[in-house]
């Protein structure tokens, strides 16, 4: 079976999961400061795994709640088995399964799967990003002052509200709009296909943004950290944009240091 397949029967199977059991989660237990795992999470996780190794058993795997499985392998499979858990919670309809494939050192396949509205967001190394099989590409604004945006602000791990405050407070007073939605993946894929023009977090998440930042860049957006350096595992922080507002963006960051 193709990886693209592979990834997007897992996204999808796990999708069933989330929505069977709405409302109906059994178990909620506190990982660390307001960083929470549901039994939901956990069956969810165990079903993509359990689909990625019929297929794949040779693969490497590093889901967010379970240990890494690894492997000899050059694949690697990351898995977030629910983007926003506490949107999910408390049942709020913004809430996704992210998958995403890395091969030696670089990602080649996302997934992001919104089980509620069923739009699959899909991206392969240099052949576009998708939604539902239509291609997909980020907003043609420019100006910050016509654009919207995403904003996590988050007491969560090592981020702090007060913070993330201090960052937003100088971006909030040049945007058109800005939102909390909830979801690190959907957001970035909202940039994506063009519904904002950016996600903007003081925390960063290395399960949610892989899968969104192939996403975003295959539709031809931008993700970096706040020192515009590309993200990477060691990223405190994230900006995905639409790029053509990235360099102002990063301008009214750097204000703030």
């Amino acid at each position: 079976m193709l990886l693209k397949n592979v990834a997007i029967k897992s996204v999808k199977e796990a999708g069933i999961i989330l929505m069977d059991n709405l409302n109906k989660i059994r178990s909620i237990e506190l990982k660390q400061r307001n960083d929470y795992v549901t039994n939901v999470d956990i069956e969810a996780e165990n079903k993509i795994k359990a689909v990625i190794k019929s297929n794949f058993p040779e693969h490497s795997i590093i889901a967010e709640e379970s240990e890494i499985e690894k492997k000899e392998s050059e694949y690697t499979w990351f898995i977030d088995p629910i983007s926003s858990t506490e949107n999910y919670i408390h049942a709020l309809p913004h809430f996704a399964v992210s998958i995403a494939v890395k091969k030696n050192n670089g990602f080649i396949l996302a997934t992001v799967y919104d089980p509620y509205y069923k739009e699959l967001f899909y991206a392969e190394k240099g052949r576009g990003a998708f939604l539902n099989d239509e291609k997909i590409n980020v907003s043609n604004i420019n100006s910050i002052s016509r654009s919207i945006f995403c904003v996590g602000i988050h007491n969560k791990g090592n981020a702090k509200v007060t913070e993330g405050i201090k960052y937003f407070k100088k971006i909030i007073s040049n945007f058109a709009v800005f939102r909390r939605i909830g979801s690190t993946s959907l957001q970035i894929c909202y940039v994506a296909c063009g519904r904002i023009e950016a996600h903007i977090n003081n925390h960063s998440d290395i399960f949610a943004i892989p899968s969104g930042k192939l996403i975003l860049e295959e539709a031809g957006g931008i993700v970096t950290d706040f020192d515009n350096n590309p993200w990477d595992f060691n990223s405190k922080n994230v900006v995905a944009s639409n790029k053509k507002i990235h360099k102002s963006l990063i301008d009214l960051l750097k204000y703030v240091h």
